[in-house]
């Protein structure tokens, strides 16, 4: 049961963070076309070659595993293989949750900075 609630709530923090970086992208182009392009273009291939899911974080050239790191769902990938694999408590996924904690942070502080109230 324990599990179950540690599992639900990396996974809200993971869907703050998706939508504080929707939010960020959202503020820094001009039409809702080039949001869409920007995030599926900048977004996709990285998070599925970077975060893990894919190949294995650790038999990546170390330059790639420090790039790695800027992935939110590396850290939710490894979050959840903890949670759900190994059976582990919140003491054990703490790094991964101060990481997503300190990404969805920075992204919605920089879409409060970025924003910008505009009437067309």
């Amino acid at each position: 049961m324990l599990r179950r609630g540690l599992s639900f709530g990396v996974s809200m923090l993971y869907i703050l963070l998706a939508l504080s970086l929707g939010l960020m992208i959202s503020t820094l182009v001009e039409s809702q076309v080039a949001a869409m392009l920007s995030s599926g273009m900048a977004l996709m291939a990285p998070t599925m070659i970077f975060s893990g899911l894919m190949f294995p974080i650790e038999s990546m050239p170390v330059v790639l595993q420090w790039v790695s790191t800027l992935m939110p769902a590396r850290w939710y990938i490894a979050a959840m293989r903890k949670i759900m694999i190994q059976g582990a408590s919140l003491v054990h996924v703490e790094t991964e949750i101060l990481a997503l904690t300190l990404m969805t942070s920075v992204l919605i502080l920089v879409s409060l900075y970025k924003f910008k109230t505009r009437l067309e």
